[in-house]
């Protein structure tokens, strides 16, 4: 049995282990919690977080999970907004990622300005999305103007190792086959990779109807996009293949055709003369991924329409470029031309990308086809001399030009005299092929007839003894050059049914021996052998009869290596972070290459000038061995871009891509960027300052881990953003039509708002206090305004209301002038806001806000007189303002004479302080009735209504004095009563009286006066 002091310790102890337990869980359920809800830069998945920076102030804004954390920017309207999403994928492998940025509180997207990184997995570019109502369905495509959220989709590499990756294509089946095109001569043959598999390009010259292009696959299938059989490149730039109009043109006798990036050219003529007599005669090209025609681009003119009747133009290029990078063309008037592609525009059919013409001199024109032969420094060309016409016999030769391109001249001792039978009509092409030192040096030039010996000629111009056997069985009909790789020189051999390959490294007898291992493939109607872009060893043999057979150059066998390239240039991952981002290289990967199925691999880095990397060039590394450290070239200069070139040799598994083998290249750097603009939106001068930020999301997909459906988000990246007061103005305006006006005027005022910045106004406002105004007017209530609300509350009128960019408001009212005015006879009042931006703020003394109407009163005076002109005391009136017809208009004016010892002791409208005398004053212009509405005592009431007329020009109206009559003396009793000497006496003592108080009254007058 378990003692209570036990029991008390063990339920203690199993207290204390709950509450730890329940304190782990919720730790435990904090860490569970999924970051994307915590806005977590990395959730293990991935890595994401924003950057912006502010591009018209400068200031930066960050979200709280980039490196250095949070920061916040700040912003005005109209300002551009440069954000930035850093993306890495942090699982163990290659996988697919979904970013989505809603702008919904960003600003407004800038056309144009999605940019995104360089894609790490060929066939899963990084592809734009966008979305037009804020995030809720997003569409594929580049972002519209009206989006209003942008982001993209792709495949991504795993960066888990803290580098950053992109691979190239995966490796092809070895490029060994042979197949029989449908079309005509096969001689133009080239070889790319498309789409990641190879594909074989040719132009004819035996299908002029209608210029003849085939691509087939190299399983010999049609490639896609193309005609089952041949088509036709327009002359019209930009049309599809196939479309478009044409025109008769016939393309090149030699192997001209060549590839510059994704650019297809050849050389062609026209098969119909001019307005000048003459045949055009330039370059064709299509593009071969839109598969769009450049045009026919003229680039000079020759006299003689192409040989054979429509086929074999007088101009001829081998297709190999010279040592400077730029081509050359013999055209049959004895002209070098030089053709650079970086001058040539593919859209305009007036550009030429010409570099440079030199005329040999002395040649007249011919109808034969010229010959040539590009070498380093050197073009080589047969040209006829004079037109010579199929049907004579050998005897007029072609002569043969050496033109030196960088002295820009011809080699001394030339142009030489071919003899009999090279090249010479239709039968007799001869090839040229070069002469080599044992290190590969050019040393002079041959033409490989088979019954001739003295057919070749050194540097010098002076004939020397072939070194080639004329028991290899060239043939003379056959046209195409030599290909020279190194010091081994690839030809036509066995009667021009097979390749031959000589080695001037191993030369005896002075002959160049056989390459060593090297096995004649058979090529039937052999003319000329290429290299294959991309594949380091593999030949394309060219032939008549639409014949290709590819070889391998040191075996002549089968072709049994395979290819792979990438090219890496880091700071085009970086549109925000630039350069700065990468930080150096790391490491090429062979991915996905299992070691029983080659024998090794070569290993060439490039830099971006394409020269090998010193100690990167054909580095051999053994099967099984599949990095390779690169950590030690510089990630700055030339060496900031690279190309890395793999060939697999000695391939057993012929499929070895098909799994993803592949080549990698992978540097240290931050994360891949994606980069966009918004505009700061317009923001109400008088609103507070507003948060602008934005937040992306990814969601990541791999094998290894996936962050799906919810995805990793980042924090918020914030700008603080207020309207700036160089944008914010709004000026107020307050006039009246009148500067003066009488009593009785009507005065009316206007205020204008306008709004003379750049940004809005949630509630403009102004006050306008009349109190001034109210000492001599009266207000009306008419106030109205054109926009916004006015309102009226004694003495203030106020009005507020929006105001867009530009607007104009128009506040009225009006007030009417008493009559009489009593006041001050100024009205002045003056508009006061306090909206930010004013001209009229509380103290201002800007004329604007302030309007002064003066008030002009009128007096009007006259006398009240006896019949002998004595002033009359005493009496009273009424003074009515009048309309046209007689109407009161106004309330009538009561008068009571004034008797006062000044005139500012009068308190009644009466302002003269003399009995008898008045004057009305603060009167404005009108018609008036003065109408006697008391008599002085002892005179008649003079009730005659008189008219006052005040006109506006007049100061004072004096009228004519008003007489009284004096009432008559009441009749004395004679009987009764007092007797009639009391009121006598009585009488005569009021007389005197009244004559003492008028004798008086003269008296004062008198002296006042």
């Amino acid at each position: 049995m378990v003692s209570y002091r036990a029991w008390t310790r063990r339920r203690r102890g199993l207290i204390g282990l709950i509450a730890l337990s329940v304190a782990v869980g919720v730790v435990a359920g904090t860490l569970i919690v999924p970051q994307f809800l915590s806005n977590a830069g990395s959730n293990g998945v991935s890595t994401i977080y924003k950057t912006a920076k502010n591009r018209t102030n400068g200031s930066v804004a960050a979200s709280s999970d980039a490196p250095g954390g949070a920061k916040t920017g700040t912003g005005k309207p109209g300002d551009t907004i440069d954000w930035v999403v850093s993306y890495r994928n942090d699982t163990s492998r290659t996988g697919t990622v979904d970013v989505k940025d809603p702008l919904s509180s960003a600003g407004a997207y800038v056309p144009d300005s999605l940019r995104l990184p360089a894609a790490q997995i060929p066939g899963q570019p990084f592809a734009p999305q966008f979305s037009t109502n804020g995030g809720s369905t997003w569409q594929a495509g580049a972002p519209p103007t009206n989006a209003n959220g942008v982001g993209f989709t792709g495949g991504v590499a795993s960066s888990a190792k803290g580098l950053q990756t992109q691979f190239g294509l995966a490796f092809q089946k070895p490029v060994g086959f042979a197949f029989n095109q449908n079309g005509g001569d096969a001689y133009n043959g080239v070889v790319a990779q498309v789409n990641g598999q190879y594909q074989v390009y040719t132009s004819y010259h035996h299908n002029t109807t209608q210029q003849a292009l085939v691509c087939v696959t190299a399983t010999g299938g049609v490639c896609p996009g193309w005609p089952a059989t041949y088509t036709y490149a327009s002359t019209q730039a930009g049309a599809k293949i196939g479309t478009g109009p044409y025109a008769d043109l016939a393309t090149g006798w030699e192997q001209g055709t060549f590839l510059v990036g994704t650019t297809l050219f050849w050389e062609a003529q026209a098969t119909v003369a001019d307005a000048t007599g003459k045949y055009p005669v330039g370059m064709m090209c299509i593009d071969i991924v839109t598969l769009v025609s450049c045009g026919f681009h003229p680039i000079d003119k020759v006299n003689y329409a192409p040989y054979f009747a429509g086929n074999n133009p007088q101009i001829s290029g081998t297709g190999i470029p010279a040592s400077n990078g730029k081509y050359y063309f013999a055209t049959a008037n004895g002209k070098i031309l030089c053709f650079d592609p970086s001058k040539f525009v593919r859209t305009d059919v007036s550009s030429t990308g010409l570099c440079g013409t030199f005329d040999v001199g002395g040649i007249q024109g011919s109808d034969r086809p010229p010959h040539t032969l590009t070498f380093g420094d050197y073009v080589f060309a047969t040209l006829v001399p004079s037109w010579v016409p199929a049907s004579v016999p050998p005897g007029t030769n072609p002569n043969l030009y050496c033109y030196r391109i960088s002295t820009n001249s011809l080699c001394p001792g030339y142009p030489q005299a071919m003899p009999d039978g090279i090249p010479y009509g239709s039968s007799a092409h001869g090839g040229l092929a070069p002469m080599l030192s044992t290190s590969g040096a050019l040393t002079g030039v041959c033409s490989l007839v088979s019954n001739l010996t003295d057919n070749c000629w050194n540097l010098s111009g002076a004939k020397v003894s072939s070194p080639y056997p004329a028991s290899a069985g060239f043939h003379d009909s056959y046209a195409g050059d030599a290909l020279t790789i190194g010091t081994k020189v690839y030809v036509p051999v066995s009667d021009g049914n097979a390749v031959g390959c000589f080695d001037f490294s191993k030369v005896s007898g002075g002959l160049a021996q056989p390459c060593s291992g090297f096995t004649s493939p058979p090529n039937p109607i052999n003319y000329t052998s290429r290299t294959i872009a991309g594949v380091p060893g593999c030949l394309i043999a060219a032939g008549d009869g639409r014949l290709m057979n590819t070889f391998d150059a040191d075996t002549g066998g089968p072709c049994l290596s395979t290819f792979a390239s990438v090219t890496v240039e880091p700071v085009t991952s970086y549109c925000g972070s630039g350069a700065a981002a990468f930080t150096g290289w790391s490491s090429i990967d062979l991915v996905d290459t299992p070691a029983a199925g080659y024998a090794n691999a070569l290993v060439t880095v490039y830099d971006r000038n394409r020269q090998p990397v010193s100690g990167f060039s054909g580095v051999k590394l053994p099967s099984g061995t599949t990095t390779l450290d690169i950590s030690s070239i510089p990630a700055t200069g030339a060496t900031s871009a690279l190309t890395v070139e793999v060939t697999l040799q000695g391939v057993v598994d012929q499929n070895i891509g098909a799994s993803g083998g592949t080549v990698g290249v992978s540097w240290k750097g931050a994360p891949p960027e994606m980069c966009f603009s918004t505009t700061v939106p317009d923001q109400a001068c008088d609103a507070a300052q507003a948060d602008l930020f934005n937040q992306a999301t990814a969601v990541t997909r791999s094998p290894a881990a996936t962050d799906a459906p919810n995805g990793n988000t980042t924090g918020k990246a914030s700008f603080v953003v207020k309207a700036d007061p160089s944008q914010c103005g709004i000026a107020f305006a307050k006039t009246s039509p009148v500067q003066n006006a009488g009593p009785g005027d009507k005065v009316a005022y206007a205020i204008t708002v306008k709004n003379t910045g750049t940004q809005p106004y949630r509630a403009a406002n102004f006050t306008d206090d009349l109190t001034d105004v109210l000492k001599d007017a009266v207000y009306n209530g008419d106030h109205a305004a054109t926009a916004g609300t006015a309102s009226y509350a004694a003495p203030t009128l106020a009005w507020t209301g929006p105001l867009a960019a530009g607007a104009t408001v128009t506040v009225t009212y009006s007030v009417t002038v008493k009559n009489p005015d009593a006041g001050d006879h100024s009205m002045v009042n003056r508009i006061v806001s306090n909206t930010p931006g004013t001209n009229c703020p509380a103290g201002s003394t800007d004329p604007a806000c302030v309007v002064t109407v003066r008030v002009d009163v009128k007096d009007v005076v006259w006398h009240k007189v006896d019949d002998s002109k004595n002033v009359l005391a005493g009496s009273e009136w009424t003074f009515t303002q009048v309309d046209g017809s007689g109407k009161p208009i106004g309330t009538p004016i009561v008068v009571t004479d004034c008797v006062a010892g000044s005139a500012s002791a009068s308190s009644g409208p009466d302002i003269d302080p003399v009995a008898g005398v008045f004057r009305l004053t603060n009167l404005g212009a009108g018609t008036y009735r003065l109408v006697e509405t008391k008599a002085p005592f002892g005179f008649r009431l003079n009730s005659t209504p008189i008219t006052v007329t005040v006109q506006a020009s007049a100061t004072t109206v004096s009228l004519a004095d008003v007489v009284n009559k004096q009432l008559p003396v009441p009749a004395i009793p004679f009987t009764g009563g007092i007797g009639a000497d009391a009121y006598t006496f009585g009488g005569l003592g009021l007389l005197g009286l009244v004559a003492l108080l008028g004798g008086w009254h003269l008296l004062r007058r008198r002296r006042t006066a």
